[in-house]
């Protein structure tokens, strides 16, 4: 598999997203 920072950034990404989503 690759590097596993790529999945801490996907999910990081992908929480800031719902979370504005849910904001907005």
């Amino acid at each position: 598999g690759g590097p596993p920072v790529e999945v801490g950034v996907t999910m990081y990404v992908l929480s800031i997203s719902s979370l504005s989503e849910v904001k907005m």
